[in-house]
């Protein structure tokens, strides 16, 4: 076995380790983020007038406000650009947040898979390259 040989099997090995836990780490904020969407949508599906909920007035502050107007919400719709919506369109809007969330993370657990292969042909050529310096 040529020891740069086995030093190269072994570095390309690190890197797609490396490759997997960042895509497993981004699978996780997906999932974070999938939580809170769904969350949002059942709040906004229970939400009822004269419901008392806690209303965010900025740096980590929240006060008790009671809800007057449940016909229109405001959506970030990126770039602080705000639009009027209403319940069922904020619900619409955000459920598609949803499907596009679900079908990165299954582009990204395809990937896993992939990498997963080439990690397991990349650690059989490490162990031919080992036994042919034992043998």
């Amino acid at each position: 076995m040529s020891q740069k040989e086995a030093e190269s099997v072994i570095a390309q090995i690190q890197y797609v380790q490396a490759l997997i836990e960042a895509l497993q780490g981004e699978i996780e904020k997906l999932n974070m983020s999938f939580s809170q969407i769904s969350t949002t949508i059942n709040g906004l599906r229970e939400l009822r007038k004269m419901d008392e909920i806690l209303t965010s007035i900025g740096s980590g502050v929240y006060m008790y406000s009671k809800v007057t107007y449940i016909d229109t919400f405001l959506l970030n719709v990126g770039a602080n650009i705000y639009v009027e919506k209403s319940r069922e369109e904020t619900i619409k809007y955000l459920e598609k947040q949803l499907k596009n969330i679900s079908d990165l993370a299954q582009r990204y657990r395809q990937q896993i898979t992939g990498y997963l292969n080439v990690l397991n042909e990349l650690n059989r050529r490490l162990k031919v390259l080992q036994s042919e310096s034992q043998g």
